[in-house]
Order: structure tokens, then sequence, then C-alpha cells
């Protein structure tokens, strides 16, 4: 690297440093007042105030990066470069017969790698604490009771609608399920005052043992219902491990799905979420879809903020910081705006597949940006 490389990759990065510092304590501050109730009851429970803070938000801070990389990397690309001018740096530089162009240069290497890190951050940081981000400051323990997420098994069609979902005991209260059409003699609601999630073993497929069922009365004498020589509702008229009031239905829906739905699943790794979309069990929604394809293009995406934000700054002649960090806000709101139009429009299914919802952005940011930089070499 030259002289100059390395100055402008310092100023980038400590730039970029400064806002992600500023931003997270801001974010830290006020999140944490909010809930400081909530903090201070886990702190007497655990090792104490701090420690509860520190395993709630260092999860927390690597999600806020994963949202606003694009964005710092762009304030950083434009303070340093704004910085250099209102210091007479740029005119020195040109001066000596250097094109503005190649002060540009290690800037975008600098992207290339708050792209890559980002990268890493979303696919190998962040899945190891997606537990930790769905769960909230009031149900960060485990013991609070939570409202169902509906959810459907895809494979046996079987819904849980309602019901208060706790973690730590492993149940859900109050629970009603909707059984498919296959079951339509059988019930078609059940409701029962618990549901414990069960694994598979010899007696039973996995999925839940409702206890104190209400729905249907009859329970006694309803035989078990069986679709594709497969297990769906066993009840205790067949089974004599289950009691009178006790019913069985084979499900693949864990209870973090009932729990946290797709809060949980937009924080797994790539792989998982495609595994997710291979799998039987859970249900698939269009908005699903787009987010998963949107995961593959968003490396792309972020770069494409920097190429049509960069030359904006530097074609510029004035030399207000806040004016060039104004249009830094306008450029990455009016692409936001268009990537939250392209994936509602794929969601809603006005947009033939979830994958053009996802590329449209991209397809439309990427050859405006490059051909803005192209303009900017000469």
């Amino acid at each position: 690297m030259k002289v100059m490389d390395r100055y402008v990759t310092w100023t980038f990065f400590k730039i970029f440093m400064i806002c992600f510092v500023c931003l997270t304590g801001l974010f830290i501050v006020v999140d944490a007042f909010s809930n400081l109730e909530e903090f201070v009851e886990l702190g007497e429970k655990s090792s104490g105030l701090f420690a509860v803070l520190r395993s709630y938000y260092s999860p927390r801070a690597l999600q806020l990066f994963d949202r606003t990389c694009a964005l710092l990397a762009l304030t950083a690309a434009i303070g340093t470069l704004v910085w250099m001018q209102r210091f007479n740096e740029l005119a020195a530089v040109e001066a000596g017969g250097i094109p503005k162009s190649r002060i540009v240069r290690p800037i975008l290497w600098c992207m290339f790698v708050v792209v890559g890190f980002s990268l890493v951050n979303r696919e190998l940081l962040i899945p190891k604490f997606r537990e930790s981000l769905a769960r909230n400051a009031q149900s960060w323990d485990g013991s609070q009771a939570r409202a169902v997420t509906p959810q459907q098994d895809a494979s046996t069609g079987v819904w849980i609608l309602n019901g208060k979902v706790t973690l730590a005991e492993g149940k859900v209260e109050q629970a009603e399920f909707r059984l498919p059409d296959e079951c339509a003699e059988f019930a078609i609601s059940v409701i029962a005052e618990t549901a414990s999630r069960v694994n598979k073993n010899d007696l039973h497929p996995a999925g839940f043992l409702l206890s104190q069922v209400k729905r249907p009365a009859d329970l006694g004498e309803k035989s078990s219902v069986i679709v594709n020589s497969r297990p769906l509702v066993l009840t205790s008229r067949d089974y004599s491990w289950l009691k009178k009031d006790e019913l069985f239905i084979a499900s693949g829906i864990s209870l973090n799905d009932v729990a946290f739905g797709q809060d949980q699943r937009r924080y797994s790794s790539l792989s998982q979420q495609f595994a997710d979309l291979r799998n039987p069990n859970v249900w698939k929604s269009s908005r699903q879809r787009v987010e998963v394809h949107s995961r593959v293009v968003r490396p792309a995406l972020d770069f494409a903020i920097l190429l049509i934000g960069l030359p904006l700054v530097v074609s510029r002649r004035d030399r207000s910081v806040f004016m060039a960090l104004g249009l830094c806000l306008v450029v990455v709101m009016g692409i936001q705006i268009l990537v939250l139009t392209s994936h509602a429009l794929g969601a809603s299914h006005i947009l033939p597949s979830a994958a053009l919802a996802a590329w449209l952005p991209v397809m439309a940011l990427l050859p405006s940006g490059l051909a803005m930089q192209m303009r900017l070499q000469r």
C-alpha cells in the first residue's frame, strides 16, 4: 500500500468505527432504560445486572452491524472524501497529477472488506445467537409465557392456532389445534389445557401430548386417525399409554417455531434457510421465499449503495459535511424504498416469482452504480 492508500484506509475505518460505536451506544442506552425493570429482575435471579446486559446486547450489536453496515460504510466513504476536501488535501493531491479516481480506489477496497465481514457476520456469527435475538427482555429467561405464533405443519396439515408458550417448561397452555380435512370425522378443532412437546420414541413419532382435553368432549369414544399409513392423532382408546383425557398429535413443529415463528428463522444462516425451505414440516410463505433470495443478493446490494452514493459526493464541490451526509441519507432511503417495494410486490404475488422480487433492485442499481463509477474514472 502506498502512503496515500494507508492514509485513506485509516481515515475510512476511523470514521466507520466512530459512527458504529456511537450508534451502538445510543441504541443500548435507549433500549436498556426502556427495559430497566426487567434487566434488574433478571440480574437478581442470575449473576448480576452487567452480566445480563452483556449477554443480551452482545448479539444485538452484531445484529445492528448487519442492518447498518452499508449505511455506515457509505457514511465513512463520504466522510473521508469530505474531510480531505475540507482541508484542501484533495486539491493538493490533484495538483500533483493524481486523479480523484485514484483516491476512490482504496475506499472501494475498504468497502469490499466491510461487505465481506458483514457476510461472515450474517452467515457465521449471528446464527449462533438466533435464539437470543428472537427473545426480548420480557422473555429472556424463558419463564414468561408468549403468545403462540400460528404455525402449520406442511407435511400433516395440522395448525397450531392459539395458546401461551412457556419455553422453560416446554409446553403450551390453553392450546388450540386445527386438524386437516382428513380428520373431519374425528374433530376439526382440538382444545386442551396444556400441550407438551415430546420427541420421537418407540411408542409414537414426534409431536404434542395434549392433557386435559376440552374439545372434543367425547374423547374417550374417539378412535385414532391414521393418514397414509402415518399416525396423525392417537387416542387412549387405541393406545394404553395415554390417559382418558389425553391426546397425541403428530407434528414436526418445534416449540421455538411456535414461540418465535419467522423471527428466529430470519437470523438463521443461508444454508439453514434453504434447509427450512426443503423441510416438509415447515410451512413456507411467499415472504419467506423472498427473504431467502434477498439474502443471496445482499452483498451485491450493499456494494451498489456505495457505487451510487460515492460519485454523487465526489462530483459535488460543496465542502459541507452535513450536506454530504444528507445526500447520503437520501440515497440510502431511496434505495431502501425500492427494495421494500420490490419485496412487497413479490410477497403479494404481483411479481411472478420470489427470485425476481429479490433480484430486481440489484438489476436496477448495480449497472447504474457501475456506469457512475466508470464516468468517475474518466
